[in-house]
């Protein structure tokens, strides 16, 4: 199978469209009659040309379920008292009309007569994990009702946020952990609020893994696969594949490390910095005191390769600050803060610093002329 190819779904007889080959037996796929994109298991799915009709998946074969009556349409939406009133209706005032263009056309709702009070726990096998991903499994409590489950079949522990919206209004919100190969509820969901233009958000802050889930009616009857872990069929979603989540922890760690490094250089640079322009008032510091300040990072910070550009800057202003404070506190009449010309922006921040000080009375005067040693690269600062 490779990108393009057209597909059945083995189970449900549903068609789709290959555009992603994830290359670990997963791919993404268009569902031509949602107009909408899945994730679809290389076992789950045959080329549309070998599809030969509707097979059992291996947890229904397992389980010994029959194959039910094939059902009408009015048959699956409404009981049998309602479609005998149907039925009387129609001969006493004829076939009823059809609905005028424009009209919302409600989600078709389930009857049921004396199950209607009926709850009971979804009963699941706990099969072993496959790492195939982390899921979201609509496990049924009582006819037309639903507890959403979060699926974990990963090895990584994942903060997740979850927010169930209906028709634009934060239903039900959730902030956890889930640990690796685990599973727990997070929300509920009645097949009513189909009608309500369902959408679940679904997050990890800090591995930059989002998902939104728009439960649509058709999407919602496709929806039916074995969940993993819990070893049962019901209507589900895989959010994120363990591939996926692998390579973003793969670069959060990387990322963690850089930041990490980076801190620890930018920490040891500002340590150096302080120590350098320690202010001690004494003949000794007086006599090794440099009167020139050169702020070119590589002059200035060891390692300066492993920083971004915000923090050398931000060092190029604590040396900066630092120096001009121990030349003032040892009444060094004269000093030179070299800054370059590069983009004017260091320069600004020597200015904005020396006209501080001036109008606080600690220096005389600065000038950013030509000097034959340095050009336009540097400022002179009289103290």
């Amino acid at each position: 199978m490779q990108v393009g190819d057209f597909i059945r779904f083995k189970y449900t007889g549903s068609k789709g469209k290959i555009l992603i080959d994830y290359l670990d037996g997963s791919f993404k796929v268009l569902l031509i009659a949602d107009n909408d994109d899945s994730i679809a298991f290389r076992e789950d799915i045959v080329l549309e040309k070998d599809f030969k009709g509707i097979e059992k998946s291996p947890i229904v074969k397992n389980q010994g379920v029959q194959k039910l009556k094939q059902l009408s349409t009015e048959e699956m939406f409404y009981s049998s008292g309602e479609l005998e009133k149907r039925k009387r209706e129609s001969l006493q005032q004829g076939l009823p009309q059809k609905k005028q263009s424009g009209t919302k056309q409600e989600i078709p709702v389930y009857k049921y007569e004396e199950e209607a009070e009926q709850h009971y726990s979804p009963i699941f096998k706990e099969i072993a994990p496959t790492d195939s991903g982390v899921w979201l499994a609509f496990a049924e409590q009582a006819p037309e009702s639903y507890i959403i489950y979060l699926v974990n079949d990963s090895m990584y522990s994942l903060r997740f946020e979850f927010t169930l919206s209906l028709n634009l209004k934060v239903d039900q919100h959730l902030k956890h952990t889930i640990a690796p190969h685990a599973y727990f509820p997070i929300g509920e969901f009645n097949y009513e609020q189909l009608n309500d233009s369902p959408v679940i958000d679904f997050s990890c802050p800090g591995m930059h893994l989002k998902e939104q889930l728009k439960l649509k009616y058709k999407k919602w009857v496709s929806m039916t696969a074995a969940v993993p872990i819990l070893g049962i069929e019901c209507r589900c979603q895989l959010l994120f594949n363990s591939n996926r989540i692998a390579k973003i922890q793969q670069e959060t760690a990387k990322e963690d490390l850089q930041k990490y490094t980076q801190g620890q250089i930018k920490e040891q640079a500002k340590k150096e910095i302080t120590q350098r322009f320690y202010n001690k008032n004494d003949l000794q510091r007086l006599a090794h005191f440099n009167n020139e300040l050169d702020l070119h990072a590589e002059k200035l910070i060891p390692n300066y390769k492993d920083l971004n550009a915000g923090e050398i800057f931000e060092l190029q202003k604590l040396a900066l600050e630092k120096y001009m404070q121990q030349a003032i506190e040892l009444g060094v009449k004269e000093v030179y803060v070299i800054h370059g010309l590069g983009g004017g922006v260091l320069q600004k921040a020597v200015e904005e610093h020396l006209r501080y000080l001036r109008k606080e009375d600690q220096i005389k005067e600065f000038k950013n002329e030509y000097i034959r040693k340095y050009g336009f690269g540097a400022t002179m600062v009289k103290i």
